[in-house]
């Protein structure tokens, strides 16, 4: 998580620059590939206009733009990777073939289940502390009758 949150603080461009160190593209290949400036990786400013966006993506349709873009998910789209699970049934050791795409959906409902989970669990906090605010205020009232109760005894 903590190095989730790193990438979520880089830049769009410093993710780039990530995304090519990982992938093991040179700078120059980089530049020779796309046609843009050899100042466009060092440039300051953190945006990349769309045309740029468009074009990185034709050149690298591995990369995720939303992980370039957002910091958010892995850093190339699961689409192009071919995958096996090993799936163990009644203790025989089975191969079983899973697509990118049918795993790239598994994981968005998985995401998608702990989220509600997690919104569900921060509405049950919601509640438990408005419960606890009106058993205490509900306390004090019986405790404010108790007592003109007794008062009300005394004085008979």
């Amino acid at each position: 998580m903590e190095n989730q949150d790193k990438l979520k603080e880089l830049s769009i461009r410093e993710r780039l620059i990530l995304f090519l160190k990982l992938i093991g593209e040179s700078h120059k290949g980089f530049y020779e590939k796309t046609n843009l400036s050899k100042s466009f990786l060092l440039q300051k400013k953190s945006c990349i206009n769309s045309d740029n966006l468009n074009l990185i993506s034709k050149v690298y349709p591995e990369i995720s733009l939303e992980w370039l873009i957002t910091g958010h998910g892995y850093h190339k789209n699961l689409l192009f990777h071919n995958t096996n699970m090993r799936v163990k049934l009644k203790g025989e050791e089975e191969v079983a073939e899973i697509s990118a795409n049918e795993l790239t959906e598994i994981i968005k409902y998985l995401s998608l289940a702990l989220g509600n989970i997690q919104m569900y669990s921060q509405n049950q906090t919601s509640e438990i502390t408005v419960l606890r605010k009106n058993k205490e205020e509900l306390q004090k009232c019986v405790e404010k009758l108790r007592e003109e109760k007794e008062k009300s005894e005394c004085s008979d």
